[in-house]
């Protein structure tokens, strides 16, 4: 390209120096001119050899511009003055012409070669483009005509390198249509009718049910009143734009369909589906495949929840499941998992483990290792362990939180334990596990009095920082560890009400610790039993950002003001299924 700068800068000379000249001796300018037209046949050369087509074909036609430039000069007399003039402007424009048309033979070879025989082996009457490509053939074809007329006239529509490129794109897809199977073509638009056939029968099906069943939340008649435009919109794009791309589309709307009608014909219970975007769980049925079927590899990733989501159906879960393991499905595997809620909620949720092997950590999330849960929100959450679990240790959040962190996060709901050493929001934090800026008002029940659990965190265990926190949840004898091993412990601006507890008890006691330092939270000096009168003022909240939390009140949590995390839509929570 350095070239055809170059040949600008003797074109801007070569005119300047013609009519500047005016009163000098009368001089011939063909060898001049002779000149420029070698080093454009050089750069031309250099041009196509060292660009890609597409770039090539735009520098060609600048060019060839020029080049038609210097002809009407020629033509018209234009280089003619008192003191410069054409001697033999025959051969000159003989030699301009040639090389006009040595330009156009190396633009009419990169457009042929790479657009021109590609289009033409597309036939336009397989089955192929006839059902999925007609309207993108007709485009493709206008569009290949307007750029090979700008490419060879001066035109107000300008195209890019990048205009080609997609030329070519377009018509590799058509060429493969055209390649196409007939037999499987017709199959496959059978197959497309006749779903879509079915899809019309079905909807109006449980319109009935979608209007009057309790059970239905309403995410789920949101999603069935927006089938009804879809359902059309797929119609439409069947009759008059039908593509490949179609069956993607009417997929889509197939499954949406295909998890309402499962939901009224299975106990109001969603089937689990795989996310449409892997990494996102959107849905309550994505939710369920998570719960039940992800692999460990699967879980091994970055996860985000993209939306609330009402999970009051997970009471009717696995019913007759044979382990015991009814409602959701804790991630039993151990995970490095790092989950993003967004600043979404999940309602409603319900968990019921009858046994387990020994040393059990239960939780939505049983063991994370070197992971990370932030930006979530429990609430109406319910977890019941109605058999003794051997010793294990759980939390309604996270059953084992090894090496990873919890931000952002809060629980509320109950938590009914027969087992020993839970906590109402983790329950064995360990290895350098991170706590910060969370919440927690789950109520702990049971039939025999522990005195290893707590209603926040339940067994400690070695390094463990927990900041900016705070916890509301009762029915334990600790307010915030239940036990603790080895403890070493990294604390500041930790909250509890005891009112609200009922207890003012913060741990077992130094005979817990064997040795950690500190050997007690109350010793410690970094737990706050902070009146209820208190917490309307962020400012009684020692270091904690106005930036992260708000002083609300929220009667589903609390009749009194407490401060909650930003982020979160706590509006939505009335749109929530009420599961007793």
């Amino acid at each position: 390209m350095k070239e055809i700068t170059k040949i600008n800068l003797l074109f801007a000379l070569l005119i300047l120096f013609v009519w500047s000249c005016k009163d000098e001796e009368v001089s011939a300018i063909d060898p001049m001119i002779d000149g420029i037209l070698t080093q454009v046949e050089g750069s031309v050369d250099i041009t196509v050899a060292g660009s890609s087509w597409n770039s090539a074909l735009v520098g060609l036609r600048s060019e060839r511009l020029r080049l038609v430039t210097v002809k009407d000069l020629i033509e018209s007399g234009g280089y003619e003055t008192s003191t410069y003039k054409l001697a033999k402007s025959d051969e000159a424009l003989a030699s301009t012409n040639t090389t006009i048309a040595y330009v156009e033979s190396k633009m009419d070879s990169i457009w042929d070669t790479n657009i021109t025989q590609p289009f033409e082996s597309v036939d336009d009457e397989s089955l192929g483009v006839i059902n999925f490509g007609s309207k993108q053939y007709t485009a493709t074809s206008l569009k290949a005509d307007s750029i090979e007329t700008w490419l060879y006239l001066d035109s107000d529509v300008e195209f890019t390198s990048i205009d080609m490129a997609s030329l070519q794109s377009d018509i590799a897809v058509l060429q493969g249509l055209s390649d196409l199977d007939g037999t499987e073509v017709q199959a496959f638009v059978d197959k497309i009718n006749a779903d879509y056939a079915q899809l019309e029968q079905d909807y109006p099906t449980i319109a009935n049910e979608v209007q009057t069943a309790p059970e239905f939340s309403k995410a789920q008649k949101d999603l069935y009143a927006g089938l009804d435009a879809r359902i059309t919109a797929v119609g439409n794009t069947i009759e008059n734009e039908l593509s490949l791309d179609t069956r993607i589309e009417l997929d889509a709307v197939l499954r949406d369909m295909y998890a309402l009608t499962y939901f009224v014909d299975n106990n109001y219970t969603s089937p689990a589906q795989e996310p449409a975007v892997f990494g996102e769980i959107s849905s309550i049925t994505e939710l369920r495949w998570f719960s039940e079927e992800a692999t460990q590899e699967q879980l091994n990733n970055d996860w985000v929840l993209t939306t609330d989501i009402d999970a009051a159906e997970t009471a009717r879960w696995n019913l007759d499941d044979p382990d015991g393991r009814y409602g959701f499905h804790a991630i039993l595997e151990t995970v490095s998992i790092n989950f993003d809620g967004q600043f979404h909620m999940i309602s409603g949720l319900r968990m019921s483990r009858m046994a387990g092997p020994p040393n059990e950590r239960t939780g939505v999330f049983n063991n994370i290792d070197g992971g990370s849960i932030r930006n979530l929100g429990l609430i109406n959450f319910r977890m019941v362990t109605t058999k003794q679990l051997n010793g294990g240790q759980g939390g309604t959040l996270v059953g084992q939180l090894n090496n990873s962190t919890v931000s952002k996060c809060f629980v509320q709901g109950s938590f009914v334990d027969m087992g020993s050493q839970q906590g109402g929001f983790i329950g064995r934090p360990q290895n350098g596990a991170v706590i910060s800026d969370c919440f927690a008002k789950v109520e702990i029940s049971g039939k025999k009095a522990n005195p290893f659990e707590s209603s926040f965190i339940g067994l400690p265990v070695s390094a463990l920082t927990v900041q900016n926190c705070y916890n509301l949840g009762g029915g334990t004898q600790k307010a915030i560890f239940g036990h603790g091993a080895n403890i070493i412990l990294t604390a500041s601006g930790i909250y509890y009400d005891s009112d609200a507890v009922g207890t003012t008890v913060l741990d077992r006691g130094a005979g817990a610790y064997n040795g950690g330092t500190p050997v007690m939270l109350s010793d410690a000096g970094v737990v706050t039993d902070l009146p209820t009168s208190d917490w309307g003022n962020l400012s009684n909240f020692s270091g904690w950002s106005a930036d992260t939390w708000e002083i609300r009140t929220e009667p589903q949590f609390d009749p009194n003001p407490r401060p909650y995390l930003k982020g979160f839509n706590y509006e939505a929570i009335a749109d929530f299924i009420d599961v007793p």
